[in-house]
């Protein structure tokens, strides 16, 4: 019985390998000659746009908003580009070199300097982001989704959203007539107030506008309250659209056209929410935080430690209006409540010996400052501490005077732990701290 049962098992066992295919290549090509056929089928679809490719490219995990680009891809791994991020990118073609590599899964990678990598140079001077990260963006792309109306790519580093379709002829001809008057919308910067007012018919909000990190952060009053909202912008068609559209007060903004800049009037007329309107300059803001003052300087009194800023004040779009970066080995403008047993101090802190920090002197001023009601804070000077070296006199002075004006300023938190502290004469000159 047993051995009958054996001859049975290796009669099936001889049937089943019998049978048994050879299933070790399951497909008619390796892996590497199928991710090759995929790149060649996405480069030929990236080349073969007839008038080449409009992206917008969403830096730092697409938390930021968009630069748009033009890019004109050729078959010998050649790609020449157009961006909106200074005129002369808008203006000048610039070619750099591409490439396809399979990295897991296929990936696009501009591999030369081009427009794509001052995004992401980690000079801060160079785009306006972060030193040494700057604006967290990529040029080594993941490419998720390829069609031949439009390509979703991936930053592989700084996870970077991107999204391209193919460019219009006149893209092609001139990518600075295709954004028409929307990049007058930059001239924002050009407003002198800190706080700038979006007017439609009877709507308005306050408006603050990063034009490095492209967003906006809308603010408003609703039940007594401000209330704000923040997203991303990129310019398309005569646009500014916004990357989230922002509803507030039973109206929704996707995005502003019909954008002209008067200069003479330091006015932008915009259309938004189908409503002419236009964004001025504002000395207060809509509704005044009458707390923020003291919050702020209890901050960090309560942990023995201070404010600092890097630049010290804009005054009219100005930064570092009085030149404090120029004072050799300055570090940064601090401001340290009850330094002393009577008085609040400003101070000028410089680099010693290319490894400490030293207070190399300072405005003192009256300890606690002076809160109002109505949400100011008010400075009253004592006097200086330290030697002040005489081809720093004017720098001191004017930040000094700045700092004492006895109208005082409002303190507008931007963070946890961050602030603005703007001028209450007219809104004309501020200064961002943080710790």
């Amino acid at each position: 019985m047993n051995r009958s049962l054996l001859y049975i098992g290796l009669f099936l066992m001889i049937a089943f390998a019998a049978c048994k295919k050879d299933d070790s290549h399951p497909f008619d090509k390796s892996p590497n000659d199928r991710m090759q056929e995929l790149l060649d089928s996405y480069q030929a679809t990236f080349v073969n746009a007839q008038y080449g490719w409009r992206a917008v490219v969403f830096p730092d995990s697409g938390k930021s908003g968009g630069y748009t680009f033009y890019w004109k891809f050729t078959n010998d791994n050649r790609v020449t580009m157009y961006a909106d991020i200074y005129p002369s990118t808008i203006d000048q073609s610039f070619e750099s070199s591409y490439r396809m590599k399979g990295l897991q899964q296929p990936a696009l990678i501009f591999d030369t300097y081009s427009y794509l990598h001052i995004l992401s140079d980690p000079n801060a001077n160079v785009n306006g982001g972060t030193m040494g990260k700057g604006l967290l963006s990529d040029f080594e792309f993941a490419v998720d989704t390829v069609t031949k109306d439009s390509v979703k790519l991936t930053g592989r580093y700084n996870a970077s959203r991107a999204f391209m379709v193919p460019a219009t002829q006149q893209e092609s001809q001139d990518f600075a007539a295709s954004f028409g008057n929307a990049m007058d919308f930059e001239n924002i910067a050009n407003l002198t107030t800190y706080f700038k007012r979006l007017v439609l018919g009877s709507n308005q909000f306050d408006i603050s506008v990063n034009l490095s990190t492209r967003t906006i952060t809308f603010s408003w009053v609703e039940g007594g309250v401000v209330k704000t909202f923040t997203t991303g912008y990129f310019y398309s068609n005569g646009k500014v659209v916004l990357a989230q559209p922002f509803t507030a007060n039973g109206i929704t903004i996707t995005d502003f056209s019909n954008i002209n800049y008067d200069a003479p009037n330091s006015v932008i007329h915009v259309t938004a929410a189908g409503v002419s309107g236009q964004i001025q300059g504002s000395g207060q803001p809509l509704l005044i935080d009458a707390n923020a003052p003291q919050r702020w300087y209890q901050a960090v009194l309560s942990q023995d430690s201070y404010w600092y800023s890097f630049t010290g004040f804009t005054v009219e779009g100005q930064q570092d209006a009085y030149g404090i970066t120029t004072i050799p080995n300055f570090y940064y403008l601090i401001f340290w409540p009850s330094f002393g047993t009577n008085y609040d101090l400003t101070g000028f802190v410089v680099v010693v010996n290319n490894s400490s920090l030293s207070i190399s002197y300072g405005l003192a001023t009256g300890t606690p400052p002076t809160f109002t009601s109505d949400g100011r804070v008010i400075f009253t000077e004592l006097g200086f501490v330290g030697t002040i070296p005489p081809g720093e006199q004017a720098i001191f002075d004017n930040t000094a005077a700045k700092f004492t004006d006895p109208s005082g300023f409002y303190l507008v938190q931007t963070g946890r732990q961050a602030y603005d502290m703007v001028s209450a004469k007219d809104g004309k000159a501020w200064i961002s701290w943080q710790y």
